[in-house]
Order: structure tokens, then C-alpha cells, then sequence
């Protein structure tokens, strides 16, 4: 658990205001699948071999930025980032198992199963899966222009089939 604190100062009048927050870092067990938050992105785009780590909203290789109201029309693409961690590793080929689902979901519908029917369902095939041994990065961009206005609802589904475990 830590304290943040940030401090503004305005040089033209010399007000200053401070803002407090908590912020608490997940703990991650090094045995169990595990993600990191999903980002919705307007952008997401790879960054060039020197600014790798550098710069605003960068993460890793990829500029992620991310679109705070996360709120998009038809015309836009949609950006989803995200990393999971603690993939079984397979002994024999070093690689891991992996199957990625995307459901997009539209809120208030009225269902008579469980659960409500995705408006958008796909899957990712496993060769368009990065390979990063125990780590999977996650980095799409979903077109939007067949959902009408309304509030939707995205899961991923990230199944780990070595260790039969799903986040």
C-alpha cells in the first residue's frame, strides 16, 4: 500500500494545491494465472527500438493510450491491452498453451439463459499468439461499426490448457 501525492504549483500566482490517494499495488502469486488491469485504448501502436520503456503511456514496445471515458462510436476501432502472467510452461517444447476469447456484451439486455448472448464473439487462433514463454501480451484492436449505441460489457477469456486454468 502506498500514498501518492502530487503537488501543483501555478507559477503566475504562486497557489498551490496538493491531492492525496491511495494506491495499492496487486499482489501476484507466482503460481497462480494472473492479469494485469484491461486497458481500453483509442491507440496502440509498437514504438521504435530506442524509445522502448520511454515516453508517455508507453508500455514495453507498444504505446498504449488509453481512453479514459471509455467511450467510443461505430466509427472507431476499439484498443484492448492486456498482460497475463504465469503461463504453464511445457517441458518438452519450452512454450505455453494458450486460448484468448473476446465476449462483448450489451447491457440491460433481457436474456432467458444464464447469461447474455455476445453481440461480438471471437477467438484468437493460436498462431496470432505471441510467444513469451510464462507471459502473454494482449493487444487488439476490435471494430466496432456492427453495435449500436448503448453500454456494453467486455470480457476476456484467457485459458491457460496446460494448467487447465482460466482468468
Amino acid at each position: 500500500l502506498y500514498r501518492l501525492d502530487i503537488v501543483l504549483k501555478d507559477v503566475n500566482n504562486g497557489n498551490v494545491g496538493v491531492v492525496n490517494t491511495r494506491l495499492v499495488v496487486p499482489r501476484f502469486d507466482d503460481d497462480r494465472l494472473s492479469s494485469s488491469s484491461l486497458i481500453l485504448a483509442d491507440q496502440i501502436q509498437r514504438v521504435s527500438m530506442k524509445d522502448i520503456g520511454l515516453g508517455q503511456f508507453v508500455l514495453g514496445d507498444m504505446k498504449v493510450r488509453p481512453k479514459l471515458d471509455k467511450t467510443f462510436v461505430p466509427s472507431d476501432s476499439m484498443g484492448v491491452f492486456l498482460q497475463v502472467y504465469n503461463l504453464k510452461v511445457d517441458d518438452k517444447t519450452h512454450k505455453a498453451d494458450a486460448s484468448v476469447q473476446y465476449r462483448v456484451t450489451k447491457l440491460g439486455e433481457k436474456t432467458t439463459g444464464d447469461a447474455p448472448t455476445p453481440m461480438l464473439k471471437f477467438d484468437v487462433p493460436q498462431n496470432q499468439l505471441p510467444e513469451h514463454g510464462e507471459e502473454l501480451t494482449l493487444e487488439n484492436m476490435i471494430t466496432l461499426g456492427s453495435l449500436g449505441p448503448g453500454r456494453y460489457k467486455l470480457e476476456v477469456a484467457v485459458t491457460d490448457n496446460l494448467a487447465k486454468e482460466t482468468i
